[in-house]
């Protein structure tokens, strides 16, 4: 299974560089890819167990979802799915020629039909389904699992940061830009903010220069409607009195320099904007107390530091991974904490969701 999907992904580069637009960022998703799946048969039906919580009698045909930004979610569901024997029926949406030429190699394995993108639950006829699979914002979430007529099994978005020390960010901004732009910082896995400690104004002259240089190869990465956007966004941030860091290459990402205090918002400190990446100051007189306030950060699911950083950030829901390697999610069978395809402990958190107005 793992030889035949390694060829699949091989021969799908043309379909996800024409989703993500650009041949960089489709080879980067595909080396994440790789690095993710499974390496023999026994790994693969373990995953398949935990996607199952190993109950026998799980829901046979699910309608899944996928986030309107990208179909790279929606990847692990349906390998899963045909390895559990599971029947799927995939919404479609603006993006989905990566899991329509995924389904095409696995037709043998998995049953598969498409709904249209226009299709929302609570119109008639209903497709023959027993489950609902939603990847997508907590209010998308919260407004389905109103009117959804089966059992819902919903991901929500989630935040993921980088974290590295002033003197290091030299060494690593491309593993920064990576973590940021694998999926063109669509997607809950890339990072959205990198948070740079034991701050000192003498290195910004550097970090700016290194960020610049790292920045370089994703220029090509943007469309022109992308590049006219961030321009505009770039006057915007500034009339905000952030600090925005011109790129030699007007059509390049953006950086901007922010300086932490603790009564910092983290999604304040975000960019509304793709394609931008705030870096966040944080002096060594501020580490213990910045630290403190990380843990508080509830939306921040996952962050990325260097190998030799030794942080405890007192949350066991708070996935660490190295730097460079935030989209490369281990396909385990697990998403958010929660068996792919079976109902545990988010059965409760389902049902306060369709109780509220």
């Amino acid at each position: 299974a793992s030889a035949l999907l390694s060829a699949v992904l091989l021969h799908t580069r043309q379909a996800f560089a024409e989703e993500l637009g650009s041949g960089l960022l489709a080879d980067q998703v595909l080396a994440d890819l790789q690095t993710s799946l499974p390496s023999s048969s026994t790994d693969w039906l373990a995953a398949a167990r935990r996607a199952s919580d190993d109950q026998t009698h799980l829901p046979e045909r699910w309608l899944i979802i996928p986030p309107s930004t990208h179909s790279i979610a929606s990847l692990q569901a349906l390998s899963l799915a045909a390895l559990l024997g599971l029947k799927v029926t995939l919404r479609e949406s603006r993006a989905l020629l990566i899991p329509r030429w995924w389904a095409a190699h696995m037709q043998e394995l998995i049953e598969i039909a498409f709904l249209p993108a226009s299709f929302r639950l609570g119109s008639t006829p209903l497709p023959p389904v027993d489950a609902v699979m939603v990847f997508g914002s907590s209010e998308t979430l919260l407004e389905i699992s109103k009117v959804c007529p089966w059992p819902i099994k919903g991901f929500g978005t989630h935040l993921t940061a980088a974290l590295v020390s002033s003197h290091q960010v030299s060494a690593v901004a491309p593993l920064l830009w990576r973590d940021a732009l694998s999926l063109g910082q669509k997607g809950c896995m890339s990072a959205r903010i990198a948070f740079i400690s034991d701050w000192e104004v003498a290195d910004k002259p550097a970090i700016i220069a290194a960020m610049d240089r790292a920045a370089r190869p994703y220029r090509d990465a943007l469309s022109l409607p992308q590049s006219l956007a961030l321009v505009h966004a770039s006057y915007q941030w500034r009339t905000e009195g952030r600090e925005v860091i011109k790129a030699q290459d007007a059509t390049g990402p953006l950086v901007l320099i922010e300086s932490w205090t603790p009564d910092s918002n983290l999604e304040s400190l975000l960019c509304d904007r793709s394609w931008a990446l705030p870096l966040v100051t944080v002096t060594r007189s501020q580490k213990e107390s910045f630290t403190a306030w990380l843990a508080q950060q509830t939306s921040l699911k996952r962050i990325s530091v260097c190998p030799s950083s030794r942080v405890d950030f007192k949350r066991p829901d708070l996935s660490v991974c190295q730097l460079g390697q935030a989209n490369a999610l281990a396909w385990t069978g697990m998403h958010e904490g929660q068996a792919l395809f079976a109902w545990t402990r988010d059965r409760a958190e389902t049902d306060r969701l369709r109780g509220q107005d």
